[in-house]
């Protein structure tokens, strides 16, 4: 097996020219849409139970309420007193890395096996979490960055900047231990 062999199944389904630019419709794409329409109907399901009038909670309320409280307690632990600005957010975006990890596992193609998709949700964070930063410190940010002497400001840049690349390469580090455990049983 040669390396012209490999195949990463990202393949284009659809070409079209917009404005002089080819662009194209590809697994990724197609899979990501999945993965939001199943998260879609997950929640207008869980909606659907929740809001029925029952005398006692039943099973998918009970479901849904633990792993709102795990998923909220996880956040608040990380987040502290800031933490309910970002419920949503964080919350959307575990679920959806969650149900895109596990797409992988029906046969589709993980969007977050592309590095356009993990790209895209690091930045948008790193933007929140540069923005939360700046708004609640204020001018503040420029003795964090001095801290704990001068010297340090180019450090200091570095390492808040590294947050991107951080989230980079750890949703594709999960991404390739799923890809070897994949392969590995395939083999045996």
């Amino acid at each position: 097996m040669g390396s012209s062999d490999v195949d990463f199944f990202i393949h284009s389904y659809y070409e079209f020219k917009l404005f002089g630019v080819t662009l194209s419709i590809n697994t990724t794409m197609v899979t990501t849409v999945i993965v939001c329409l199943i998260l879609l109907a997950l929640i207008l399901f869980a909606r659907h139970e929740i809001m029925k009038d029952y005398d006692e909670p039943n099973v998918v309320q009970n479901v849904v309420e633990m792993i709102v409280e795990k998923m909220d307690a996880m956040v608040v632990s990380n987040m502290g007193i800031h933490a309910k600005k970002y419920l949503n957010y964080v919350e959307a975006l575990m679920a959806f890395i969650f149900l895109s990890n596990i797409s992988g596992l029906f046969g589709l193609r993980p969007p977050t096996a592309d590095f356009g998709t993990t790209f895209g949700l690091a930045l948008i964070t790193f933007v929140m979490i540069e923005y939360a930063w700046i708004k609640t410190k204020g001018f503040g940010i420029i003795k964090d960055l001095l801290d704990p002497f001068p010297i340090f400001l180019p450090i200091n840049i570095i390492v808040r900047h590294t947050v991107v690349s951080n989230t980079i390469q750890r949703i594709l580090i999960e991404e390739i231990k799923e890809v070897e455990l994949v392969v590995l049983t395939c083999h045996f």
